[in-house]
């Protein structure tokens, strides 16, 4: 059964293994209320950022694992503070971790201003 998450900020995630391909994940953020927290999920990854789509205002992003995310392009790096402190702390334990993974925040290319689907990274 594929779940689909909708979070109300995201950013696209290059985890890049030692002697390994890299991949894809989303980092998806949402803003609690006053008896819910705010919450994070990061998704299981992709390959690769071809298999992103657009369906109507907003780009699908399938995962490895058969779940879907549904990016709205304006909520492309919207964190509020929790959210953008935890995925500071997920890059920053990630990349001190015996196992060496270096994780980073990509940019994707856009054009007139808008995020450009299928998603390409913008090499630096």
């Amino acid at each position: 059964m594929e779940r689909i998450y909708e979070p109300e900020g995201w950013c696209i995630l290059k985890v890049e293994p030692p002697g390994q391909p890299h991949f894809y994940q989303v980092f998806g953020s949402w803003v609690g209320g006053f008896a819910d927290p705010d919450k994070w999920r990061l998704s299981s990854g992709a390959d690769d950022l071809d298999s992103t789509f657009m369906e109507g205002d907003i780009c699908v992003f399938p995962q490895s694992s058969g779940s879907i995310y549904h990016l709205a392009l304006i909520a492309h790096k919207q964190h509020n503070f929790y959210a953008q402190g935890v995925l500071n702390h997920l890059i920053e334990q990630q990349t001190d971790s015996a196992l060496g993974a270096r994780v980073s925040i990509i940019d994707l290319e856009t054009q007139d201003g808008r995020i450009k689907v299928p998603f390409k990274e913008v090499e630096s």
